[in-house]
């Protein structure tokens, strides 16, 4: 156990008599649960989550008497309505200083003690020692970190240190011995019980870049970077103007050669300074550029990948590597670069060759431009080549055991020799557009020196101006140099953009919730017992998969109920698996409407819809993630699992008879299953996608041809089970 984990257990463990008065100051200044709504509201606020003041979350009064699951989805739901995010952290007591210290900006919930029988919360501000909160007052106040964390864990340490005590006294400990085993056996417990003590705030990342800009503080350091960037000019071009005085003035002395030391040894902490905001920029950037991909992904339709392959699929990752590149690097430098050339073409108008000089800079950098337009253009060909042959050759690696057993030998490379040609050909002029990128440095050397024949020729030329020339023509050499370096990684961000743009604009659908929803939708209510109003209710139902084709669904009403049993039974490609999507909210209607309680689907579907109606999709559209056996069946309902979870899913299990496979299996719920772990045979599968779709205690549960790979024995137990825990369900069939 480290030292702060341990001097956290002996703050939290060894004063809990005198804690209720040490902690009165933390209470003071805590929200109470009628206030949470607005503690939410007025920290995002203050910690510049949000841009402006918008309508608070009114927390209901039900909800002080809530269990912590209902009380995350009310938090969650509430922030969604101002556009942000609520995760809930959870901690264990040895790691409650280091989150009093470090969760800013967070909501952190103070457990009730004494006679007041409802909990308080914490509005974190600002991270440190001392960190500051925000209190009902709205006023700002500076707390002990140490406070906060005897404050947050006080009920349950106590628990455990008479617990601790009990079991010393039966085993008749001496007393002597007795307050050091105490201690001993109340941090062992402590130190690996987790418990929920709040909720960390933050921009979602479909919010707005450059709210997330301001939030992570990349404008000040785009800020800090022009600055070193333009000291670090004038220092180069105050090195220059002294080596030229130097070398050519009469006047020389020592104080002359002290300035021009001083002045390049400033250059060195200027460079630091630059280096160190680079790799702020460099990290907060791709912090943000990982999470808006991430997010991106998750909100991509089904049908807006449906024609994608495996290696696209693994294209599209290397890709978002290329342009995270870009973000954080080559793109970065290559901004730099350009305002080093523009400080160049000011410095060389200053010199012995006066504008013409400049001119000739600028009609070199149209040149340097189009040329590497042209190597942008044959790069961009090859890449989409190079993607299709790697497509093409990633199926063929999977396929490969049906090629052996199904298709002609003398067929194998019909088509690959001339894929491999067309790769050949386009990688030759590829290489050869590069081929005039690399000499553009030197080759700007020649040119920018010739520019300084005219001022010799005519004896316009002075000692002073020739430095200054001097001078540009090196500025204008190394930010050429820095772009020759970098243009491979540009070229490379920039095609890759093609691939990752998509995954931007899928992150920017996120819409907040408005407040109707949530005061309509937080509560996890049980499945109606009433046949009175339908669980879904359907109407007018029309769908096409692309605007001028057929209607798959055409004016379709349906009613369901609490209770029923529904089997649609039709031929293949009649529309059954579409219906089943719309209605679980996998797709959207091009007419008409679906209702869930009432509900409108559209407007609730991220945060209602998994809850009222719950999917097992076709096999194929299934999946085993590479993961622990646990994690593949609560996935739906949620992760981390609890001790009921687990409990509920062995128990579904065992009805399932899936209770052998785990007793086969060496570490049970937690053994490694997927494609690198622990196989499952087909039927196996199929009862695991049985089994998570009922772990999820949806109103509605529709099973897609769940039941066509199990034997007669396994279907006849999947069917008492699905029956029996299922409160309404659809199940879809071939006849």
């Amino acid at each position: 156990m480290g030292r702060v984990r341990e001097r956290a257990l002996r703050v939290l463990l060894y004063y809990i008599p005198n804690m209720n008065a040490r902690t009165d100051r933390v209470y003071e200044l805590a929200w109470t649960t009628a206030q949470l709504g607005e503690a939410l509201h007025a920290t995002a606020l203050r910690a510049k989550l949000l841009p402006q003041p918008l309508d608070v979350p009114h927390a209901p009064s039900e909800l002080a008497d809530a269990d912590a699951e209902t009380l995350n989805r009310w938090m969650m739901l509430a922030a969604d309505t101002l556009g942000i995010e609520a995760e809930p952290m959870s901690v264990a007591p040895a790691d409650l200083i280091q989150v009093a210290q470090d969760a800013a900006p967070a909501l952190l919930r103070l457990p009730p003690r004494g006679a007041e029988p409802n909990a308080r919360y914490v509005a974190l501000l600002k991270r440190g020692a001392r960190p500051r909160v925000l209190a009902p007052d709205l006023r700002e106040y500076a707390l002990d970190a140490n406070l906060i964390a005897e404050a947050l864990g006080q009920n349950g340490n106590a628990e455990w240190m008479m617990f601790a005590e009990d079991l010393l006294e039966a085993a008749q400990v001496p007393n002597a011995r007795r307050a050091h085993a105490r201690w001993n056996i109340a941090a062992q417990h402590v130190a690996q019980k987790p418990f929920q003590c709040g909720w960390i705030l933050r921009l979602s990342p479909g919010t707005n870049l450059l709210q997330h800009f301001s939030r992570n503080g990349l404008w000040r350091i785009l800020g800090e970077l022009a600055a070193a960037q333009t000291l670090q000019l004038v220092l180069l071009v105050a090195t220059w103007w002294f080596i030229g005085f130097i070398t050519f003035s009469n006047a020389v002395n020592a104080a002359w050669l002290q300035a021009w030391a001083l002045v390049l040894f400033t250059t060195v902490p200027v460079q630091l300074w630059m280096s160190n905001a680079q790799s702020q920029f460099a990290a907060q950037l791709g912090l943000i550029f990982r999470q808006r991909l991430l997010y991106g992904t998750l909100q991509l339709k089904p049908d807006e990948i449906r024609t994608q392959g495996i290696g696209q699929f693994m294209e599209r990752v290397l890709m978002a590597e290329n342009i995270e590149s870009l973000a954080v690097g080559g793109g970065l430098l290559a901004l730099l670069a350009l305002f080093q050339l523009a400080t160049a073409l000011g410095v060389l108008t200053q010199g012995a060759g006066g504008g013409v000089h400049a001119l000739v800079l600028f009609a070199f950098i149209v040149v340097m431009i189009a040329i590497q337009f042209n190597y942008y253009r044959k790069k961009r060909a090859w890449v989409r080549n190079y993607r299709a042959t790697t497509n093409s050759l990633v199926e063929r690696l999977i396929g490969h055991r049906t090629r052996l057993a199904q298709q002609d030998p003398r067929e194998w490379h019909t088509d690959e020799d001339a894929e491999l040609d067309r790769y050949i050909n386009l990688t030759t002029r590829f290489d050869r557009s590069f081929v005039p990128v690399g000499p553009l440095p030197w080759l700007w050397l020649v040119v920018g020196l010739a520019g300084l024949l005219p001022p010799f020729l005519f004896g316009t030329i002075t000692l002073t101006s020739l430095a200054i020339a001097l001078g540009g023509i090196l500025l204008a050499y190394n930010a050429f140099t820095t772009i020759v370096g970098g243009v491979s990684t540009l070229v490379n961000s920039v095609i890759a953009s093609e691939q990752v743009i998509p995954l931007f604009d899928a992150a920017a659908r996120y819409a907040p919730i408005s407040p109707t929803v949530l005061a309509q939708s937080w509560r996890d209510e049980k499945p109606i017992a009433t046949r009175a109003e339908p669980v879904l209710c359907a109407r007018n139902l029309t769908f096409r998969y692309r605007a001028n084709g057929r209607a798959v669904l055409r004016e379709i009403d349906l009613d369901i109920f609490a209770g029923d049993r529904l089997l649609l039974e039709g031929p293949s490609g009649g529309g059954k698996t579409t219906l089943a999507a719309v209605l679980a909210g996998l797709r959207v209607p091009e007419m008409g409407l679906v209702m869930l309680r009432g509900f409108d689907q559209q407007n609730v579907e991220s945060q209602v819809t998994p809850r009222r109606v719950a999917m097992a999709p076709q096999f194929h559209e299934n999946y085993i993630f590479n993961a622990t056996f646990g994690f593949n069946l609560l996935l739906g309902r949620r992760w981390p699992a609890t001790d009921q979870d687990f409990a509920d899913a062995t128990e579904i299990c065992g009805e399932l008879g899936l209770d052998e496979l785990l007793s086969r299996m060496p570490l049970g719920m937690h053994q490694i299953v997927g494609e690198s772990g622990w196989q499952l045979s087909h039927g196996e599968r199929s009862r695991v996608y049985i089994t998570r779709v009922l772990l999820q205690n949806a109103d509605l549960v529709i099973l897609d041809e769940s039941f066509g790979a199990l034997d007669p024995e396994n279907l006849r137990d999947a069917l008492q089970t699905t029956l029996k825990r299922a409160p309404t369900l659809l199940v879809i069939a071939h006849p």
